[in-house]
Formats: structure tokens, C-alpha cells, sequence
């Protein structure tokens, strides 16, 4: 038993709960405004809120706060300090008057007391901490209650993490002591720093331990008591006090490689060794897994052993599960048999609430889904099953059983959850905008109704929701709530970019939330090229610029963005100017700036139109009108671009919306078959403007040599379609409902079935009477407005 352990036998001890207590994980930082009030009324729940802590502190001896003032810090510290065994009886007493001061309300003083004398403070309780005396249970239960204070404000969590090497220290004291999640805790605290210090704890070049740490705990706290005892023997024989958390961590990999892993066994608390600490564990994950790159989160919990502890959470049981062998986005998931719900189903996604275990772990699944490193992994686990259990089941239980509103709207956001990193799976690489896009991408077979990816209109009613309240670092409240910054901006873009390969989604997001979805993708655009830094980088202004540039397909006969982003005067519009200076961005992405080169291209024939007022819902609930305006910032960044030059793509023909079109290549040989009758060298879009997606950027097909327009593409194919002599980019082309009526006037006319040329494009294909004879990078001349 660790010293912390000990502890437990000196002053009363709290009985661990059968059931989950209800502490707010998320509720830590609902906001940056709230940061501070928000995770002291964590400490406070966790500790003042229960009879163990006034207890403790009864037996101790306490201060208030009013008997202590900052004016006592320095003798407080050198009490602290504790040079000779005189002085060393003074400790505890210092630590009390600390903790006094670290409690006081509404007050600098955590901040203060952090940055004293170059962190003293701090440092001093470490070193009590690392002590290797017994006797100082007391005295570090005590400092880690001050440190657990000190660890809340933002100001403090760089300077306490890393400066002072709090977190290093932590990491190993945890491992020591799995029984004390109070130390689990302060690292949660801690988790809630900057994107910029999160990425130094979780380097692959980091010395920390954090996550090695966390992972280890995480694995042996969840243990039952009887699977700890059985344990215990062989790790004490391979793991003592002086090891890394990293070579801790090793050597229960190599142990517990050789056991076979059960996921249809029902998740609850009561199994777990150390309940509080597994929970806090997954909290502490859940923050860190929002930093994917050069992680080692990601490494630690791809390790089969790990992500089996996550997907042990939120692994739903007797339910049936989809046996396909492909769960590909050009696939089908088989549908399950659904079952009555019944009251044996005990984990079930209406009670994942912010409190809960499976609630943070399926957070940890989702960032880690985004992951590119980590997905070839994931892919080949269980995490698609079981996530589709979540979905299957929540479908089952919305239909078959009385959900309260709380129960419902809980159940909503794991259901979203669930589909987001399905997304990821599924949606991530082989479609258009990807390197390697499956010869089958857009086409009617690779988008089922039944696939995975499909969403529904409340997936995408709370997408909209979830992105807007992120691009303005407003969290939500209250039940199914959740922080500013539980998932990324770029997380959350990317998603919606994933689950976009289906074509059926982008007619349904259109259908839901057309203007205002797209509003806030060319809001999105708009903060990466006016706020350096700010939270849309490069990667998540590409995925909002295609993801718009892809809905711009239903923007001709559509409204497409509210009238104020245009203007009469084409040099002045809104939208113009943003994507102009996205694409003079020097950090622009190759598909990013295509994306952004089409919507210009198209910019005149797409339907502006409606008022913002009009577009909000009067309750303000989910949106409001400021989420889709430009702030000062960038109004002011977008005046200063000044475009004295437009020109326009072609103008697209009324046939390529939403007319069916076949592709096949010319037969071979000299073979006269009927081209349109082997189905099975023929391919079927939904529209014209579909299939040019297989002839676009990144084409394997057709090598283009200058720019592209992808309307004038479309409108090539539909005359094809038509039977006219024009540009076939290599290809047969037919309108699926005339196919055998034109392929017999062809024959009749003794004409070639098609006009088939080689598929190389050049600059002279702008020279028809469709588009400009122009190239892209030619269309504007910018710069600054003089003054």
C-alpha cells in the first residue's frame, strides 16, 4: 500500500461508491470566462462536499480564511521548507495556513502563490510529496490539496506543469499509488492548459510520463479486486518504485498481451478496483487526446490493451451487431435484428451524461479516430461495432422506450458522437480530395442509404450546432452540455468533411441548415485569414472551403448564403474577398485553394439570398444571429482587400442538377456490343456535376495541364450525354433514362457512340463558348486600399 494509501487508515475512510458519483469532468471548464470559479467548485464538490474532507481537517486542525493573509507568505514558505526537525514540526501548520490562502474566493492568490519567488511554493510541495517518510501522510495529503488549488487557474497550469515539473512528478507518484485520485485529479486540472502546452506534455520527445502514466493506472484501477490480488504478485516481481511510468507501462503490455479480451461483458462501476481514479484517468485522456499529432496519447492508447480499456465503457451488450465484412463507405452495414429494449442493458447511452466514465471515454475514441496515424488500427478493432451498437441501440430505445427530455437530448449527443468517428473511419481517405480516390467515389453504388456514414436530420441539426458554439468558444449547459473546447475546431470541420463523402449528407445539410451551415463555414474561412493563430489552421480552413465548395453544388437553384455576403458591385462582395485571401494565404493547402478557385468560379450564379434575422430560430437555443456575422476584426481585415479584377467560370447548363447520368470506357477491339447494356462496366451519378468529381483535382483519369472548372466539365459531359462532338475526358457518357434511345439514333446515324479523345485537358478546353479563355491565376489583381 502506497503512502496515500496509508493515509486512508488514519483517518476515517470514505467508502467507495457503488454507484458513480455525479462530478461534472466536462463541467471543469465549461468556458474560458468560468475556467477558474468552474474547477474550484470541482475541488470544492469533490472534497468540501463530502463528510471526509471536513473530517480530515477537523482532525488536522484548520485556518480560515480570514486568519491568513498574503503579507505571511514568506514565513510561511520557510516553515514549508522545513531545514531542521525545529522547524520541520512547523510544516503542517504552514501547509494549513497555505491551503487557507490557496481557498479564499474571488482572489489572486493561486496566482500569486505559484509564481512566488520563481515558483518556490510549488517546488516545496514536490519535495514533500516525493518524500520518502511515512510519517508525512498527513502533511502530503495536505499538499496535494494546495496543489490541487494552485493547479486551477490558467495562468498557472504552463508554469506548474512543465516549469516546476509538476506533471513529471505526478505522473510517478500516481503509478506508485493507484488508490489516491487526488493526485489523478490535479493532473486533470492541468490537462485543461493551452493547445500549445498540451502538445509539449504529450511530444513523443517528452520526458513526462503523463500518458504512460495514466494508462497504466487507468489499466490496473479497473481491475476487479480479485483480478488486482491475482496480479499483484507478478507485477511487484517486474515493476518497482524506481521505474518510468513508460517502463511500467512496457512491462504490463508484455504480461497482459498474452490475455484474451472480452467486450461483451457490461461495463459498471462496482467492478472496478479504484473506481474514482479510472474516472479521472479517462478524464484526463479525454483532454489530452485533442492533440493527435506527434502524440503519445495516440501511441499508448492504439496498443490493443488500451483501447480495449476504452471501448470497454461504451460497449453495449445484447444487442445484435452488423457482421459485414466491409464497413467501407461503398458499403453496407448489414441492419440488425432490432431486440425489445430490456432492463438487463444496463449501459446505455441515454445515462452517458458529462459525469460519466463512458461519456469521457467515447470522447477519447472519437478524438483518436481522428487521427490519421491511428486509423489503420482502429479500422481493424472492434471500435466500428461498437460503435455502431451506440447508434443501432440509441435507434431501438428512441422508438420502443419513454425517454425523458434529458434522457433524450443525452442520448443525441452520444449518437453524434458515435457518427462523427465513424466519419472518421469511413470517410477519411478514398473518396474525391483524397490522394487515392476509389474509381467508384460519387457514384450511385458507393453511397447507399443504408451505409454507415448516412446521418440524420438531428446529427445534423446538432453538427451545425456544435460547430458554431465552437467557433465562438461558447460552451453548452445543462444537460448533454459540453466546454468550448471538448473537441476542436478542426476536429469538428474535419468531421464534417468526413461524413460529406456521402452525397445523401450533403443534400440533407443543405435541406436542415443550408445558409446558415454555409455561413459559418465561410466564417470559419474568414477567421483563418484574419486571426494568425487563431483556432482554424490550415488544415481546418481546407476541410471548411471544401466542405462549402462541395454544398455549393446546390447552391444555383438553391439560396446558397444570405444576400449581406454579396453585394451588387462584385469588387465588393463579402464572400469574394474571403476566399480571395484564403487563396493568397502562403500557408493555403493544394485542395484548399482548388476548392477556393471553383467557389469564385461560380460565385456569380449562385443564389444569395434572405436576411440573417430570418435565417436564426427567435429562441436562440442552439444558434444566434452573431454566430453567422463577421465580427469587427474581420470586417476590418476584409475591407482592406480590394479586387479590381473578376472573372467568372461557366455557366452552368440546367441539365447538369439532378439528371442521372452513366459512364462507361469505349469497348475494346473494335467491339460493336451495346455500350450501355454490361452493367457492369458501367458506372451511374447522381448528377452531372457528381461525376465530375472523378475527372477533377487529384484525377488519376485525366491529367490536366492548366486550371480547372468543374461547372464547364459538367457541362461538357451533359452535352456528351447528349450525343454531341465535345470534350469525353476518355469516356462514354448517357443520361440513364435515355441511354437506349440515343445510343439507337447513333447507330441509326452511323455515328461513333461517342466522341472519345485522350484524356489530357489544356487550356484551349477554356476556349469554348461556356468559360473563359482564362486561367485562374489571372483572374484577380489584389492588393491593399490606399488611404
Amino acid at each position: 500500500m502506497g503512502f496515500f494509501g496509508k493515509l486512508r487508515r488514519k483517518v476515517k475512510k470514505r467508502k467507495e461508491q457503488k454507484h458513480d458519483k455525479k462530478i461534472p469532468l466536462d463541467g471543469i471548464n465549461k468556458d474560458s470566462d468560468s475556467l477558474t470559479k468552474a474547477s474550484s467548485s470541482m475541488s470544492s464538490r469533490t472534497y468540501n462536499g463530502n463528510d471526509m474532507k471536513k473530517k480530515k481537517m477537523k482532525k488536522l486542525g484548520s485556518f480560515r480564511s480570514s486568519d491568513v493573509t498574503m503579507d505571511q507568505l514568506p514565513d510561511i514558505v520557510k516553515d514549508l521548507e522545513a531545514g531542521t526537525d525545529e522547524i520541520r514540526a512547523k510544516t503542517p501548520k504552514a501547509l494549513k495556513m497555505l491551503f487557507a490562502l490557496s481557498e479564499q474566493p474571488e482572489s489572486h492568490n493561486r496566482i500569486e502563490m505559484a509564481r512566488y519567488d520563481n515558483g518556490r511554493i510549488v517546488t516545496a510541495l514536490l519535495n514533500i510529496l516525493c518524500s520518502s517518510s511515512p510519517q508525512k501522510s498527513n502533511e502530503k495529503y495536505m499538499a496535494l490539496l494546495v496543489l490541487n488549488n494552485i493547479s486551477i487557474p490558467a495562468e498557472n497550469k504552463q508554469a506548474v506543469a512543465i516549469t516546476h515539473d509538476a506533471v513529471r512528478v505526478l505522473s510517478k507518484l500516481l503509478c506508485d499509488d493507484p488508490s489516491c485520485h487526488l493526485i489523478a485529479i490535479i493532473l486533470v486540472n492541468l490537462s485543461f492548459a493551452e493547445p500549445e502546452v498540451l502538445e509539449e506534455l504529450v511530444s513523443l520527445d517528452a520526458d513526462t510520463g503523463l500518458v504512460e502514466a495514466l494508462s497504466f493506472v487507468l489499466h490496473i484501477s479497473s481491475w476487479s479486486t480479485e483480478e488486482f490480488e491475482s496480479h499483484r504478485v507478478a507485477l511487484e516481481e517486474g515493476i518497482n518504485n524506481e521505474m518510468t511510468p513508460q517502463a511500467r507501462l512496457d512491462i504490463l503490455i508484455a504480461k497482459e498481451d498474452q490475455r484474451t479480451y472480452d467486450t461483451d461483458t457490461q461495463f459498471t462501476s462496482e467492478q472496478e478496483k479504484y473506481p474514482e481514479t479510472t474516472r479521472w484517468c479517462l478524464s484526463a485522456l479525454k483532454n489530452l487526446s485533442r492533440v493527435v499529432e506527434n502524440s503519445s496519447t495516440v501511441q499508448a492508447l492504439v496498443h490493443p490493451m488500451m483501447l480495449n480499456d476504452i471501448l470497454k465503457y461504451i460497449t453495449i451488450p445484447d444487442m445484435l451487431l452488423p457482421h459485414s465484412e466491409s464497413h467501407g463507405s461503398d458499403s453496407s452495414a448489414e441492419t440488425p435484428v432490432s431486440r425489445e429494449p430490456t432492463d438487463e442493458i444496463i449501459n446505455v447511452p441515454y445515462l452517458w451524461d458529462a459525469n460519466s466514465k463512458q461519456d469521457a471515454a467515447l470522447y477519447i475514441l472519437v478524438n483518436i479516430c481522428a487521427c490519421s496515424h491511428s486509423r489503420v488500427v482502429l479500422k481493424d478493432s472492434e471500435a466500428i461495432d461498437v460503435l455502431l451498437q451506440i447508434i443501432y441501440h440509441a435507434n431501438v430505445f428512441r422508438s420502443k422506450k419513454d425517454l425523458s427530455t434529458q434522457e433524450r437530448n443525452q442520448q443525441d449527443l452520444q449518437c453524434l458522437k458515435s457518427k462523427m468517428a465513424i466519419g472518421f473511419l469511413l470517410g477519411s481517405d478514398g473518396s474525391f480530395g483524397h490522394k487515392k480516390m476509389k474509381s467508384t467515389s460519387s457514384t450511385v453504388a458507393a453511397n447507399p442509404p443504408e451505409s454507415p456514414l448516412v446521418m440524420t436530420e438531428l446529427d445534423a441539426e446538432l453538427l451545425v450546432e456544435l460547430l458554431a458554439r465552437s467557433l465562438h468558444l461558447r460552451g453548452k449547459e445543462g444537460t448533454a452540455g459540453y466546454s468550448a473546447t471538448t473537441m476542436s475546431t478542426g476536429n469538428i470541420l474535419f468531421g464534417l468533411r468526413c461524413l460529406m463523402t456521402h452525397t445523401s449528407n450533403q443534400k440533407l445539410l443543405i435541406q436542415v441548415a443550408g445558409r446558415i451551415l454555409n455561413s459559418l463555414l465561410m466564417k470559419a474561412i474568414a477567421i483563418h485569414t484574419s486571426r494568425p493563430g487563431a483556432m482554424v489552421d490550415a488544415k481546418a480552413a481546407e476541410y471548411a472551403c471544401f466542405s462549402l465548395y462541395l454544398l455549393s453544388n446546390y447552391g444555383f437553384k438553391n439560396p446558397f448564403l444570405p444576400s449581406w455576403l454579396d453585394h451588387e458591385d462584385e469588387a465588393l462582395s463579402l464572400s469574394a474577398k474571403v476566399l480571395k485571401s484564403y487563396i493568397d494565404m502562403p500557408s493555403v493547402t493544394p485542395l484548399g485553394k482548388h476548392s477556393a478557385e471553383q467557389l469564385l468560379f461560380r460565385l456569380k450564379f449562385l443564389v444569395f439570398e434572405g436576411e440573417v434575422l430570418d435565417l436564426i430560430p427567435q429562441d436562440g437555443e442552439r444558434l444566434t444571429v452573431t454566430d453567422v456575422l463577421f465580427e469587427e476584426d474581420i470586417m476590418d481585415a476584409m475591407s482592406e482587400i480590394q479586387l479590381q479584377f473578376l472573372l467568372h467560370g461557366a455557366k452552368p447548363r440546367k441539365e447538369i442538377f439532378d439528371r442521372s447520368i452513366l459512364r462507361r470506357r469505349k469497348p475494346k477491339d473494335g467491339n460493336t456490343a451495346e455500350p450501355w447494356d454490361n452493367t457492369a462496366s458501367v458506372s451511374t451519378f447522381s448528377s452531372a456535376l457528381q461525376a465530375v468529381q472523378q475527372l477533377s483535382f487529384g484525377s488519376a483519369k485525366v491529367r490536366h495541364v492548366d486550371g480547372i472548372d468543374d461547372v464547364m466539365i459538367a457541362n461538357n459531359l451533359a452535352k456528351c450525354a447528349n450525343g454531341q462532338r465535345t470534350e469525353a475526358y476518355g469516356y462514354m457518357w448517357s443520361w440513364e433514362d435515355t441511354a437506349s434511345e440515343i445510343q439507337l439514333n447513333m447507330k441509326r446515324r452511323g455515328s461513333p457512340t461517342a466522341h472519345v479523345q485522350e484524356p489530357v485537358v489544356s487550356n484551349s478546353t477554356f476556349a469554348s463558348n461556356d468559360t473563359s479563355s482564362t486561367i485562374f491565376s489571372r483572374l484577380f489583381t489584389c492588393g491593399n486600399v490606399e488611404t
